[in-house]
This record gives structure tokens, C-alpha cells and sequence, in this order.
């Protein structure tokens, strides 16, 4: 079992994303119990990235809350589950930069492609358009475990 909780940044997707290719040898199926209440939309994508690439099967089970583009690293997942307490935010980061004009319209291009990869992960495991998603993105869609599971982000409550 691999836990990530917290502040989902890089620097846990990076030791997350170790372990996974640590643990993937054995061929049995990886727990991976996801508890972030903050994350980074860059380092929740290259985390569902490695979740992607793991030889191994990989079980998520959320607990507590999971908010914003964590949610990408549960789409990854083969299978999802959520604790029946569990309380799912879809949301996205705030977003800022620095530097010329130039450099703003860059980080600005990143950030839309970035956002539409991340409608995309939900779109795909759940029976909702992108468009939808993009809505409840945007209007920051508070979800119970029941509610998460009608949505289609997770196939069971324990």
C-alpha cells in the first residue's frame, strides 16, 4: 500500500511515482489510498502518468478528502473505491505567473492543455462529457461517496 496525502506537489509525486515502479515487479496488485486536500495539476498528471505505466494493477482507495487535480491519479487507477466518509472536490488551482508577455502566454498555453488533460482523465471513467466536467471543474462540485460513485469516479463504498 502507498498513501498520499496531503499536499500533492512534486516532490510526492516523485517519491509516489518511485515506489510504484519499486512495488510493480511483484506483479501484485499495488493499494494506493489517496488523501489530498491541496495539489498541483502538474504533479497530479505526471503522477497519473507513472499510475498509467506501472506493470502492475493499481487499486485506489480515497479517504477523507480528495481535492482538485488529485482526482486524475484516482481516474488512473484500474480500480476505484472510496471510504464511505470520503469527500471529493472537483476543482482546479488557482493559477499564476511571472515574466514577460511572451513567457505569460506559454505558461497560459500549458495550464489550457494541462486543464484539458485533466477533463479528459475524468471524461473517459465516467459517463460524463468533457463539457460537464469542465462545468463542475469550474464551479468546484463538492461530491459524497454515494455521490462520487453515481458521477462514476469510483465503482465502490466500503
Amino acid at each position: 500500500i502507498v498513501t498520499v496525502s496531503g499536499r500533492l506537489d512534486d516532490a510526492m509525486a516523485n517519491h509516489v511515482a518511485g515506489q510504484l515502479i519499486l512495488l510493480a515487479d511483484s506483479q501484485a496488485p499495488i493499494g494506493l489510498h489517496l488523501s489530498c486536500n491541496e495539489s498541483e495539476l502538474a504533479a497530479s498528471l505526471a503522477l497519473a502518468d507513472a499510475v498509467d505505466l506501472a506493470s502492475a494493477p493499481v487499486h485506489a482507495m480515497v479517504r477523507g478528502t480528495l481535492r482538485g487535480p488529485a482526482v486524475a491519479v484516482l481516474c488512473a487507477a484500474s480500480r476505484r473505491a472510496a471510504h464511505r466518509n470520503a469527500l471529493f472536490v472537483l476543482s482546479l488551482p488557482d493559477q499564476s505567473g511571472e515574466g514577460t508577455a511572451t513567457e505569460l502566454t506559454g505558461l497560459a498555453a500549458q495550464h489550457a492543455h494541462q486543464v484539458a488533460q485533466l477533463r479528459r482523465r475524468i471524461a473517459q471513467v465516467t459517463p460524463r462529457s468533457e463539457d460537464d466536467v469542465a462545468s463542475d471543474l469550474g464551479s468546484g462540485r463538492l461530491l459524497s461517496a454515494e455521490e462520487a460513485k453515481d458521477y462514476g469516479l469510483v465503482e465502490e463504498v466500503l
